[in-house]
């Protein structure tokens, strides 16, 4: 798969810290963690616009790419690129569909326990449910306005391809509105969710294939 359109897997990472950083106190922490649970039951639909930025080092500029996304609970998710190029990508029922300008193809995501793992982390990155997965490390920062969850992958799959992953949440909404993916080599896609939506009507039409 070409690097452009192999770069959603990468879908979200180490994490740069910086002054304005502060982590948040155990309490802080816990309240932040039940305040994303509360949103996370409360919310049946996403949808709104994303700009991804993939930084590689053999290049000397990134490579971006935006579209829509769409969530419907429990587990559908949709990327729909629009920029620079006609690409879809829908998690659905087990299986991955992808459709290039018109050439489809249904990957079982059981057969593939890597691409398995990448579905529920994308999932879990939309409910909260990453949060406390046992498979990461994860400590908790306010920045820039935000609540920054990073977590460090202690599964060996996932630690073989991410050394970190970073998810920022609205402090208000208590949504996520970027995640940034880290590959062990420090390349990086950074994803910026964009005039999200909670709870719109979805048209089943917009998870077939």
């Amino acid at each position: 798969m070409p690097i452009l359109k192999s770069t959603f897997f990468v879908l979200f990472f180490t994490c740069f810290l910086g002054w304005s950083q502060q982590p948040l106190s155990k309490k802080e922490e816990l309240d932040f963690l039940k305040q994303v649970k509360q949103t996370s039951e409360h919310t049946e639909t996403l949808k709104g616009q994303f700009l991804q930025t993939k930084q590689l080092s053999f290049l000397e500029k990134s490579i971006e790419s935006s579209g829509n996304f769409y969530y419907q609970t429990p587990n559908l998710v949709k990327w729909e690129y629009k920029e620079p190029y006609l690409y879809g990508v829908i998690f659905k029922d087990g299986s991955l569909l992808i459709n290039d300008n018109g050439k489809k193809q249904d990957v079982d995501l059981a057969s593939n326990k890597l691409f398995e793992k990448l579905s529920d982390l994308i999932v879990n990155s939309m409910n909260g449910k990453m949060l406390t997965d046992t498979d990461f490390s994860t400590s908790f920062f306010t920045e820039n306005g935000e609540v920054m969850a990073i977590l460090i992958p202690e599964q060996k799959q996932l630690a073989e391809f991410f050394k970190a992953i970073e998810l920022h949440f609205n402090s208000v909404t208590f949504l996520v509105v970027q995640v940034k993916l880290i590959e062990k080599s420090g390349d990086f896609t950074l994803i910026k969710l964009q005039n999200l939506q909670q709870n719109p009507s979805l048209d089943a039409s917009v998870f077939t294939h």
